[in-house]
């Protein structure tokens, strides 16, 4: 035997302190375990949610609709032609600048930017078949004819 006292023993108070900060730290471990699983599962949702709002609003391979220049509103021309590649009373400008059109007597002309600015101005010159209205005449500037040209060339 050793002539050395034994460790005393913790009274009751101390034994009962104890246990307690044991008892919080342990539980504190928990709640930070917990926090970090709540925080990596509302990071998991927002990444799905994020992969699927990716995949359901990303752009398609095909064009987009372009809507209408400003002047082609103004004079009342979106009214019947579409840029979109329906068919309206008018023929689409989609696609339109470049491609071959048949006319009503049966000739075939490119859609270039001569054709274009003598359809707009002459309306009546030059009628694309089949014909589904009258265009009318309208009185348009320089820059105006130059800027409804352009947007037609741009619907490639």
């Amino acid at each position: 035997m050793s002539n050395q006292r034994g460790r005393a023993k913790p009274s009751l108070r101390t034994a009962a302190i104890e246990k307690a900060e044991a008892q919080r730290a342990q539980a504190a471990r928990r709640a930070s375990r917990r926090r970090k699983g709540i925080v990596g599962a509302c990071v998991a949702v927002v990444l799905v949610v994020s992969g699927v709002l990716f995949v359901v609003l990303r752009p398609t391979r095909t064009a987009p609709t372009v809507p209408p220049s400003a002047d082609a509103v103004r004079f009342g021309c979106a009214g019947c032609h579409t840029t979109d590649g329906k068919r309206s009373e008018g023929p689409t400008w989609k696609g339109l600048y470049g491609s071959t059109v048949t006319l009503a007597d049966g000739r075939q002309v490119v859609a270039d930017e001569d054709y274009l600015r003598r359809s707009i101005l002459q309306p009546q010159a030059d009628i694309a078949q089949p014909a589904l209205g009258q265009m009318p005449t309208i009185p348009l500037t320089q820059a105006q004819l130059d800027r409804l040209v352009a947007f037609i060339e741009s619907l490639r």
